[in-house]
């Protein structure tokens, strides 16, 4: 299918259509657009619109579909875009772009129909790693990458103390951090991985086992990097082995791992020798006839969306931008006010609880005689900014404390956590938290923002709470102490108006 096979009108109706879905998720499109700007792990994302459209490309003349729009598809936006003003108006953003990168991929494939759409899926499903997943693996792959670096180091006769994220050597005391869990390398290598298994192999089967092999390989290699940065350290005294040592290294690794799996993924390649240079094809079916109707299906130039189907999706969409606009937005206080009415306690100035939350319409940070410290944060359900779950509020300083252990509290219908703490220089505390949205406690962000989202939806004026009391020891879910703080804390108030 050459591209001039297809009219003017359907590029334009296509072009307009896109147009109309960058305006309705513009303020996610941009938050999506951050992530990648603010975080190496999905830099990479820059460059998959450019790689999926040279795949369209380097296909067209294999192809003899022409496109030809189909409804069934189209309609399936329906349910996404609701699925995305609950992500938007909750503030929810991998559910937001979630939805809108799916939504981008129905009217591509919409626009061309499903037997165009079946030739070009690996280009409209590639789109999928302009997402930025996979941040709730840190925690897992940062134990991971501590059991595998104590496996080498055992291998290696270092005797070697774990506690947590912390290792102890003889040395020294060493902390398998978030930027150590090798999430950073793990997405970049599936989304290049993905490429070079379509690019390599015409059995599902192969890409699926190339890319199984890929992520153990890439999980392995991560731990076999951290356990070489202790290992340096441990044979120079900490002379080498940190700061710069680590980015070298790490693109070392990186490099090295995707060179040997590219090289041995080649030798299992199920392409034919003459066609590994070339776009792989798809065989027609053997009529003789088929020629002939190729022929005479390119005098007709290419339809993709009629003007009853892009009606259609102007409506949709000027429907769901108009409920966009009408959703509450509340603005943000220079400084947030006092969350709470407390006697017997005084503000604190600096904790190394290290607990902060951004943007907040109203926060308070108490110390009493006791030592127990309280917290308190109060955001309206949709703010210009910030929101009461967001990755950017932090429950303490991680680059001073690991968790060594965490339980549920259950305590009158209270549903809480408890975290231990403990820091490389041996101090321990003990932090107990809970969201709040109405009469609804919980530590689920996902029950949180569910919350939020109807309490918005029914137009509800609330707003929601996380609450925190901490102190510098290690108690039990059975200490008196610890319940009656949690106690006090839920007994405040908090102050009403600004």
């Amino acid at each position: 299918m050459k591209l001039s096979a297809i009219s003017k009108t359907s590029w334009g109706l296509l072009a307009a259509t896109l147009i109309l879905w960058a305006l309705l998720f513009w303020p996610t499109l941009l938050q999506l657009e951050s992530v990648w700007q603010g975080s190496d792990t999905y830099s990479h994302a820059y460059f998959i619109p450019v790689i999926v459209l040279w795949l369209l490309y380097r296909r067209q003349t294999d192809v003899q579909d022409l496109p030809k729009a189909d409804w069934r598809l189209l309609i399936l936006l329906v349910p996404l875009l609701f699925l995305w003003l609950i992500g938007f108006a909750s503030d929810t953003g991998a559910l937001a772009q979630l939805a809108a990168i799916v939504c981008l991929q129905l009217i591509l494939a919409g626009w061309m129909g499903l037997r165009l759409a079946k030739h070009h899926q690996f280009a409209v499903f590639y789109l999928i790693f302009m997402l930025p997943f996979g941040e709730e693996l840190h925690p897992l792959l940062q134990n991971i990458t501590a059991d595998l670096s104590v496996w080498f180091l055992h291998l290696a006769a270092i005797p070697v103390f774990r506690e947590g994220l912390y290792l102890t050597t003889p040395v020294g005391h060493f902390e398998v951090a978030v930027a150590c869990s090798g999430l950073r390398f793990l997405i970049t290598s599936l989304a290049i991985g993905t490429l070079y298994a379509h690019l390599t192999y015409l059995s599902f089967v192969r890409q699926l086992l190339f890319l199984l092999a890929l992520i153990l390989f890439s999980v392995l290699a991560n731990g076999l990097r951290a356990f070489l940065l202790i290992y340096i350290a441990e044979q120079t005294n900490m002379a080498y082995g940190f700061g710069d040592d680590h980015y070298v290294y790490g693109w070392l690794v990186f490099g090295l791992v995707l060179m040997i799996m590219f090289w041995l993924g080649g030798k299992f390649s199920d392409l034919p020798t003459e066609n590994r240079n070339k776009p792989t094809t798809q065989s027609s079916a053997g009529n003789p006839n088929d020629n002939t109707a190729q022929t005479t299906e390119r005098k007709t130039k290419g339809q993709g969306f009629t003007l009853a189907q892009f009606g259609y999706l102007t409506a949709l969409f000027a429907g769901f931008m108009l409920w966009r606009l009408s959703l509450p937005l509340t603005p943000v206080p220079a400084a947030p006010s006092a969350a709470l009415i407390a006697s017997d306690v005084v503000p604190v100035p600096d904790s190394d609880w290290g607990i902060a939350f951004v943007a907040s319409q109203k926060q308070s940070l108490l110390k009493a005689a006791d030592g127990f410290e309280f917290f308190r944060a109060e955001y309206a359900h949709r703010q210009q900014k910030g929101e009461l779950v967001s990755w950017s509020n932090k429950l303490f300083k991680d680059k001073h404390w690991t968790i060594t252990a965490r339980r549920p509290w259950l305590h009158n219908g209270l549903e809480a956590e408890i975290i231990t703490l403990k820091s490389l220089s041996g101090s321990t505390r003990t932090v107990l938290y809970w969201y709040q949205v109405g009469d609804q406690t919980t530590v689920s962000s996902w029950r949180v923002k569910l919350a939020q989202t109807v309490a918005l939806l029914s137009g509800s004026s609330g707003a929601g709470q996380f609450n925190a009391v901490s102190v510098q020891a290690e108690l039990n879910a059975d200490d008196q102490k610890l319940q009656s703080a949690v106690t006090r804390l839920q007994q405040w108030e908090t102050p009403h108006g600004g």
